[in-house]
């Protein structure tokens, strides 16, 4: 269905905001970023070379996913089937143009039913950041998901939810008991 993962979260904020805005969304991926544009160029030819016989389609084969794989070959246009060993430098520099900087058009976002994280909310700016507590609204407290705070992935949304869900219910229990 597209684009999916870590990485594609951290960034999904500024893919909606700019889809939101009418603004034409890319992502631009380097499947192998620890190696220079030359060195995979290097690496794919070496790997042609010792294994003239295999096909394509299994010429990726434990460096990458088979379907990220086959749909490289579909952009290349390199048939499935096609020897290693046959590969010409053209198909080669296009394979390594397309793990290196892979680009596409960001069309949509998944559906809040798929959503993990979502952006927007009301403007941290108008909330105490000690208490919770509107700037606008006394009495009135947030917490969690309804402010516009969207942490990286590994766990810190949820902290973030019990953190400020913590202080602003001491804060608006203190309220209370006036």
């Amino acid at each position: 269905y597209g684009l999916s993962g870590i990485p594609v979260f951290q960034v999904s904020r500024y893919a909606s905001r700019g889809l939101y805005e009418g603004k034409k969304v890319e992502a631009m991926i380097d499947f192998m970023p620890e190696l220079s544009t030359e060195k995979m160029l290097d690496f794919l030819r070496k790997r042609a070379r010792n294994r003239p016989e295999k096909t394509a389609e299994h010429f990726l084969t434990g460096l990458f996913h088979k379907k990220l794989s086959g749909l490289w070959l579909k952009f290349a246009r390199i048939p499935k089937e096609k020897r290693v060993g046959t590969l010409t430098e053209e198909e080669l520099r296009h394979l390594t143009w397309l793990i290196k900087e892979f680009k596409v058009q960001v069309t949509g976002t998944n559906s809040f039913e798929q959503a993990q994280i979502c952006c927007g909310g009301v403007d941290v700016r108008e909330v105490d950041a000690q208490t919770m507590e509107s700037k606008k609204v006394k009495g009135l407290y947030f917490a969690g998901e309804i402010l516009d705070v969207d942490g990286i992935c590994g766990g810190y949304n949820l902290q973030w939810a019990w953190s400020s869900g913590a202080a602003a219910g001491k804060c608006a229990g203190r309220e209370s008991d006036k």
